[in-house]
Parts: structure tokens; C-alpha cells; sequence
């Protein structure tokens, strides 16, 4: 796998919390891969890679693919 898709999926983490099945307080289970955060990461990649590589004249490529999928900053 490449290694920039694996620093994304380190990016992508998210703290998994449960309770505690014996005084119900707060228990930190462990981390998991959160999709939506991690599907943003790789459409702001592919658009920064389309900016650095090509021009559509008035407006970098970059902007269109994250006007397409709602990832705009």
C-alpha cells in the first residue's frame, strides 16, 4: 500500500468510547477508521495534486473535484 494512504488512514482515527460495564463511567475502547473523514482526506489530495499539475485556464481542476463531492474549505 502506499505510504501516503497510510499517514490518511493515521489521519482518519477516531477515539472509540463505551462504558464501563461494571460503574458505567466512561471507557476508552480503542481507535477506528472514520470513512467520511477519511474519503475528505483522499478528494483534498486528489484535488491538490490536480492543482500542482494542471491548469483549466480560469480556475485549477482542484476546485472543481471538491465543488463536485461538498468538500470545500
Amino acid at each position: 500500500m502506499n505510504e501516503r494512504i497510510k499517514e490518511l488512514i493515521k489521519q482518519s482515527q477516531k477515539e472509540v468510547w463505551g462504558n464501563n460495564p461494571y460503574n458505567g463511567s466512561p471507557e476508552f475502547e480503542g481507535y477506528e477508521l472514520d470513512p467520511e473523514k477519511f474519503a475528505e482526506l483522499i478528494l483534498r489530495e486528489a484535488a491538490n495534486v490536480a492543482d500542482d499539475n494542471f491548469d483549466a485556464g480560469f480556475c485549477p481542476v482542484g476546485y472543481f473535484i471538491l465543488k463536485h463531492f461538498g468538500v470545500m474549505e
